[in-house]
């Protein structure tokens, strides 16, 4: 900086005066500084910003969870169907076992009135009877109708795992979460399975 009657221009920065030879030295001073503070700075940030333009550590990470999830999920599920198909077939079977030990039950009846030979109208009538109510049974026991499948289809697929961007914490690098609402697949007392979510809003 030269004094104010020797100086022949003004830095509209610093407002200092400066002779020809000086104000040159100083643009020089401002030229460097301002490639070290500020385009360096630039460059070096936006170098940063390349490097993690495609987080592959970090979306492979996270590709890897829900894969995860995803297996998971469909194990919890070929269970839960599995289950279902066990209960399909017991249910039929212990109506086949009823109908077997109740026409034994018959059966025993009818031996024994043949053998003791006691037997008169009214006994044909009522074992007739019986017989064709075990028919009947038989009969309504052959249609699906008679056994319902409990399916609980409310659930929003779209909110069943999703990523979003991590809320009130500080991390040194863009953080996503990925949330798995599907906790559990569960089966109440009378052997319907459902699923339990907690979906997150």
């Amino acid at each position: 900086m030269c004094d104010k009657g020797r100086g022949m221009c003004i830095c509209d920065g610093c407002k200092a005066y400066f002779c020809t030879r000086h104000f040159n030295e100083h643009r020089q001073q401002l030229s460097m500084q301002f490639d070290r503070d500020v385009v360096k700075i630039h460059d070096d940030l936006l170098e940063q910003i390349h490097s993690v333009k495609q987080p592959n550590i970090v979306s492979d990470d996270l590709c890897a969870q829900i894969d995860d999830w995803e297996t998971s999920t469909i194990v919890k599920i070929k269970k839960a169907a599995q289950l279902a198909r066990h209960q399909v077939i017991q249910l039929f079977s212990q109506e086949t076992q009823s109908l077997t030990e109740n026409l034994g039950t018959v059966a025993d009846e009818i031996r024994t009135v043949l053998k003791e030979d006691s037997f008169a109208e009214d006994d044909i009538e009522r074992l007739q009877l019986n017989l064709n109510q075990l028919r009947k049974s038989l009969d309504q026991q052959s249609q699906t109708e008679n056994v319902k499948l409990i399916i609980d289809n409310r659930i929003d697929w779209n909110r069943l795992i999703y990523a979003e961007k991590q809320k009130g914490k500080e991390k040194k690098s863009s953080a996503i979460e990925i949330c798995f609402p599907l906790s559990s697949i569960l089966f109440n007392e009378k052997g319907h399975f459902y699923f339990r979510m907690s979906i997150a809003l």
